[in-house]
């Protein structure tokens, strides 16, 4: 920690310090639940590629090992794209705030209220319906569940009940000819993936990566991709790009709801200690250990999973990412190395 300015700021650390692996290394390390965690996304996980030179766009590019195949429309050189530009805000609140966004389905009804309104409103005839936005109330009867996985990662998924909305929707035939069934249907699912300790992928309104970076302890730096497949059509690229600026970012209908709340509950963490706060309890009576049927469906062996309705969504999905942030902060304190 030092101070410039008169305000404090936290020290680059390196990523060995931070008990951080680079991507080599961590290959190394990883053991079954890590790789079956990407399954929930596509493939067997993004891996960092080059773009080619004189490549289709400039930006991030995200290897998608998918198997052989005819080539879906958007999907034709089975690649991952993070599309120029990106979203940079600030917030003042702790980054775990962030944390608990991502895997906290159920804030939804309340925090975005207003959102909800607006969409509801379009479907009457009111302004423009470019966003192609989701009727939510239909969201609120679907089925969804949490999957609490190791080293602190964590994921949630919704049934999509209007699946037509989704920009991949119109190459679902070709996107079965070559996936399967099984995947084609995930792909339309609602998903949340929290992968610890700061990088969220999101694909419940349109696809994006979200990274958040503690400034301090009441203070955090969020960035934003819209992610997008390589060679997607022109009109689901704009239907996508459309859907993304809609709801997220500072300009969005429903971010502005979020760094709100973080700023407000930051205020409330300076109060006495309450003792009757449930904590993370919602859904534990519902919780099995290890894999449910959604679980064994994909292949996954996650440590505990929920499964129920939207209405009562679980907090079971912060058990892994907090028991491991506990873990390490721990291990610092006592002067143990993070990993073995």
């Amino acid at each position: 920690m030092r101070r410039r300015g008169g305000q404090r700021q936290i020290s680059r650390l390196s990523v060995s310090r931070l008990g951080v692996r680079r991507i080599g290394e961590e290959r190394r390390h990883q053991g079954p639940q890590d790789r079956e965690l990407s399954t929930l996304v596509r493939g067997r996980g993004p891996q960092p590629r080059a773009p080619r030179a004189g490549g289709e766009l400039q930006g991030v590019y995200l290897r998608e090992p998918l198997r052989r195949g005819s080539a879906a429309r958007g999907f034709p050189r089975r690649h991952a794209f993070l599309h120029p530009g990106r979203s940079v805000y600030t917030y003042r609140g702790n980054w775990k705030l962030q944390l608990d966004n991502g895997l906290d389905p159920y804030h939804l009804t309340t925090t975005h209220l207003s959102y909800m309104d607006l969409q509801a409103r379009r479907r009457g005839g009111e302004g423009h319906l470019e966003a192609r936005q989701y009727d939510w109330a239909k969201r609120n009867s679907a089925e969804g569940g949490t999957f609490a996985l190791s080293h602190g990662h964590a994921a949630t998924w919704l049934e999509q009940p209007e699946p037509e909305k989704r920009p991949i929707y119109p190459a679902l035939a070709e996107i079965r000819a070559r996936v399967g069934e099984r995947r084609a249907e995930w792909m339309l699912k609602a998903r949340n993936v929290h992968v610890f300790p700061n990088m969220q992928i999101a694909d419940a309104i349109t696809l994006m990566l979200r990274t958040f970076r503690p400034l301090a302890a009441d203070r955090t730096e969020m960035k934003s991709w819209c992610l997008a497949p390589i060679g997607e059509a022109p009109e689901l690229r704009a239907w996508r790009l459309r859907q993304f600026e809609d709801f997220f970012n500072p300009g969005g209908l429903a971010t502005p709801d979020d760094t709100v709340t973080y700023e407000g509950c930051q205020s409330g963490f300076g109060a006495q200690p309450i003792s009757f706060l449930q904590g993370y309890a919602r859904g534990m009576a519902a919780m099995k250990a290890g894999a449910d049927e959604a679980a064994a469906s994909i292949g996954i062996r996650p440590e505990a999973s929920v499964r129920g309705r939207f209405e009562m969504f679980s907090e079971v999905g912060f058990h892994a990412p907090y028991r491991e942030w506990a873990r390490l902060i721990q291990a610092g304190v006592a002067g143990r190395k993070a990993y073995p």
